[in-house]
């Protein structure tokens, strides 16, 4: 669009009509009354013509009229750069599709075209797109959303298995009140602990880890407690009869996730 015979203000108006034309961003929606309005009307008759007698807008205050330019300015800039940034984002998706020729594929969801083209990406070009949604989606997720996609992710690549962090952040919210009201929080064993019943029982549990052992252990301790507290005669025997739990409990070969019990009675 040549510009160099227009004036100022009517290069600013046709601006504000090809970004509302466009629908980018959000136009203020006194911005036009303002453009239109008596003075800036008058603004317009001494900028249009030429060798027509100058009248200036009828504004009682300079400070006042540069504020007022100076207010049109930022809205037109900042819509300016809204469109540019638009844009340039779209022009990046469709040089990206003409480079993966995928014009004729638009239709296809974004599961349908990483099962397409997984196949032919590297492991940096994989991980590269796990941060670009990782990115997307932290901005659209709200915290527990977030932790809940990470517990799905992890349970794939660790074939629905605790590791530390997962196991000590399921823990972390385990908790039972006794018959005094008073409130108990896990973790109710140590590292120590979980380590020696996990040595002890590991090839009963081989399809386990001892992260997957802790979790069991702290939830059919917070779970059973009254029961426990009522059948054990001291705090040793009681912790051999969880342990004696989590054991049975893990071996459960006619449930659904027989290798996964406790990574699914979790995170569901």
């Amino acid at each position: 669009m040549a510009t160099g015979n227009l004036m100022p203000a009517k290069v600013a108006i046709l601006i504000m009509v090809l970004l509302q034309r466009l629908k980018v961003g959000k136009i203020n929606p006194n911005f036009m009354k303002m453009m239109y309005s008596a003075r800036c009307r008058n603004a317009r008759k001494t900028t249009f013509g030429r060798g027509v007698e100058r009248n200036e807008p009828n504004i009682r205050k300079n400070k006042e009229r540069r504020c007022f330019y100076r207010n049109c300015i930022c809205l037109i800039l900042r819509q300016l750069q809204e469109y540019l940034r638009v844009c340039g984002a779209a022009l990046k998706i469709f040089l990206s599709l003409q480079h993966h020729k995928l014009l004729n594929f638009i239709d296809m969801n974004f599961v349908e075209f990483v099962e397409k083209y997984q196949q032919d990406m590297t492991p940096e070009q994989m991980l590269s797109i796990a941060k670009a949604i990782g990115k997307y989606l932290s901005y659209k997720l709200s915290d527990v959303e977030v932790h809940h996609l990470c517990a799905m992710v992890h349970g794939v690549l660790s074939e629905e298995h605790f590791d530390k962090y997962f196991a000590d952040d399921a823990i972390s919210k385990m908790w039972y009140e006794d018959a005094d009201g008073t409130k108990h929080m896990a973790p109710f064993y140590s590292d120590e602990e979980i380590k020696e019943a996990f040595d002890k029982h590991k090839d009963d549990i081989s399809d386990y880890t001892i992260h997957d052992l802790a979790v069991t252990m702290n939830l059919l301790r917070s779970d059973h407690h009254v029961l426990l507290e009522r059948y054990s005669k001291d705090a040793e025997e009681l912790k051999e009869m969880v342990v004696l739990m989590a054991i049975e409990y893990l071996q459960d070969p006619d449930c659904l996730h027989p290798t996964s019990k406790i990574w699914h009675n979790i995170n569901g």
